[in-house]
């Protein structure tokens, strides 16, 4: 009889534990919704990380261009410089810490403002070319920087 007793409570205990892992692994298994991601309010900054004189006005005339641009820049671009005295300067602009475009620029030379208006309608359309990547193709397996 306690034989019986004692094997009635271990087949209870045991269903209801297996009751209770199914429970937890069906709450488990719900998908979670992704975190929102804090909106901070600064849109369109583009920071000068340059060094040298050049630097700033590469700086400044790819602002000038950015900004005639008929795009509305919701983007925050940094523009790096790496100076050499051998080569010039090697000028990258960056956005979320992926380079977007890179030159060599050396000093005194009157293509500079070329090249920078140039690198600014270079960023401006691989910055579409990025947003249209992200709407297209989503895929929940990666992050966005990962496509």
């Amino acid at each position: 009889m306690k034989i019986r007793r004692d094997r009635s409570r271990l087949i209870v205990f045991t269903l209801a534990l297996i009751l209770v892992l199914r429970t937890v692994s069906i709450v488990y298994a719900q998908p979670t919704p992704l975190p929102q991601q804090k909106d901070d309010g600064i849109d369109g900054v583009v920071v000068d990380n340059t060094i040298t004189l050049t630097g700033h006005h590469f700086f400044s005339q790819f602002v000038a261009t950015w900004q005639d641009l008929e795009q509305p820049s919701r983007q925050n671009l940094t523009i790096r410089e790496r100076p050499s005295a051998r080569w010039g300067s090697l000028i990258w602009v960056e956005y979320n810490h992926r380079v977007l475009y890179r030159t060599f620029v050396q000093p005194g030379r009157p293509s500079n403002r070329a090249v920078a208006e140039g690198a600014a309608t270079h960023v401006a359309r691989v910055l579409q070319e990025v947003e249209a990547q992200q709407w297209l193709f989503n895929d929940p397996d990666l992050a966005k920087d990962e496509l």
